[in-house]
């Protein structure tokens, strides 16, 4: 939710009006009765451009299941993009294992609560000093997690097990983007990363030391650093 932007909603703020929206059913954003799709979720960012910039195109920037919406809003939306930022995330769709794993945490969520499912996913998405550390940055990513609902968790999982594949189509993503990888990052690997990213016609590519799959709440600074650079 909004909470993995703090940094940057204060970090960015004097150069950009810098918006942080809560997906469906995370943070202060209620969840439709009806299951949605990725495709929806970029819809919703479209109705968000609209409300607040107008005929204005914008920057987007997505990490990990955000990744996948901004990869949605690019195809349905591309002439209202200035500029992408993709961290912590990639542009394939699941295998049958990456299905099945979030069926099961699916299964174990409605069994034991949304808790127990997602719990395990903090050794993964927090580098090994913050792990164990056990400072602000995990408490908050504990926070974030320990708030999400069943339903939300569930929804979330559907609609990324049925994510399209964007990688037959990175050549033709011409829109200046920043693609950044966490150098210790075993969802999004940074080797994986690179790949994918030298095939956008415009884009570079940054690994960030000391970050996992939170690249940018992890280390803030230097996430920061790059996409000002980058936007200016």
């Amino acid at each position: 939710d909004h909470r993995q932007w703090l940094e940057q909603l204060t970090g960015l703020a004097e150069h950009f009006q810098v918006i942080a929206p809560d997906l469906r059913g995370f943070g202060k954003s209620t969840l439709t009765e009806q299951p949605y799709t990725l495709a929806d979720l970029a819809e919703d960012v479209e109705q968000v451009r609209v409300h607040l910039a107008g005929d204005e195109p914008i920057a987007l920037c997505g990490l990990s299941m955000g990744g996948y919406v901004a990869f949605e809003y690019w195809r349905r939306y591309s002439k209202n993009l200035a500029a992408l930022v993709l961290t912590n995330t990639k542009p394939e769709a699941d295998d049958d294992q990456g299905r099945a794993n979030r069926q099961a945490m699916i299964d174990q969520a409605q069994l034991s609560g949304s808790w127990a499912a997602v719990c395990g996913m903090l050794s993964k998405q927090l580098s090994q000093q913050h792990v164990q550390e056990r400072g602000h940055v995990y408490r908050s990513v504990e926070q974030m997690l320990k708030s999400c609902s069943v339903e939300a968790v569930c929804c979330a999982q559907r609609a990324m097990a049925k994510r399209a594949d964007f990688t037959v189509s990175l050549p033709s993503l011409s829109t200046p983007s920043l693609v950044i990888a966490g150098e210790e990052d075993t969802i999004a690997p940074p080797t994986a990363t690179r790949k994918w990213a030298a095939v956008m016609p415009h884009s570079q590519c940054h690994v960030v030391a000391g970050a996992a799959h939170l690249t940018p709440l992890e280390q803030p600074e230097q996430f920061n650093k790059l996409v000002l650079a980058f936007l200016t």
